[in-house]
């Protein structure tokens, strides 16, 4: 049975990595009683069966914070680990381009300590780690709910490029001298006593609020987007 967590008492991530899957608890010690949060259980894929022994305990720690990152964020949290090596992962720099990638993405999270325990006293995050579970369902997914509804009837699209520095060079070579010159205007001048006027092929309009919220409220998309 999960509870609910306490926000006056640290929170306990034990983890946990086999040959086919990962496992952690996220658990309080309340009055000398441990109050289960939240369980995760996952099944490697076939390039994460790879990994070193000690990449995969990181990728432990990290799979399990995404995924309880509602819990965690803003908290203290203490992680279990029965990896020694990760107790520095934190603070010190790791020769290994995985964990040492894994540490950077936990910046984030006030990871106050990661603490050394011994296998026999991780019993649960390795008995989760032996028998993984495989997500199908999407509510199951941490991202689940967080996406933005897109109106597909909507023909307004967005486009974003991006434009490497040869690219702009390449372009800037064949740029027209004449390109750069400034537009000229077209004048007329109807007697010597009067003054040149200049001709504009569209008036300037004067800003009216007024008329700005009439438009709001007759254009259909943005009455949409405010209903949401």
């Amino acid at each position: 049975m999960l509870d609910f967590p306490d926000d006056t008492q640290p929170i306990f991530l034990s983890t946990d990595a086999s040959k086919i899957g990962l496992g952690g608890i996220l658990y309080q010690e309340i009055h000398g009683v441990k109050r289960i949060l939240y369980y995760h259980s996952e099944l490697l894929s076939s390039s994460q069966n790879r990994f070193h022994s000690i990449e995969l305990e990181a990728l432990t720690i990290f799979k399990c914070i995404t995924r309880m990152k509602s819990f965690l964020l803003g908290r203290d949290i203490i992680i279990l680990t029965d990896k020694c090596p990760l107790c520095h992962m934190m603070n010190k720099t790791i020769s290994n381009k995985r964990v040492e990638k894994i540490s950077l993405l936990l910046q984030e999270f006030n990871i106050t300590q990661l603490i050394h325990v011994k296998e026999k006293h991780n019993c649960l995050p390795d008995y989760l780690s032996r028998h993984p579970i495989s997500y199908d369902d999407e509510l199951l997914d941490s991202e689940y709910g967080l996406g933005f509804r897109r109106d597909k009837s909507s023909s307004v699209q967005f486009i974003g490029a991006m434009v490497n520095r040869s690219k702009v060079r390449a372009a800037s070579t064949h740029v027209s001298p004449y390109s750069l010159q400034r537009p000229q205007f077209s004048s007329a001048v109807s007697s010597s006593s009067t003054p040149a006027t200049i001709s504009s092929s569209s008036p300037i309009e004067e800003f009216d609020i007024t008329q700005l919220q009439q438009h709001q409220n007759n254009d259909i998309q943005i009455q949409k987007l405010l209903m949401i």
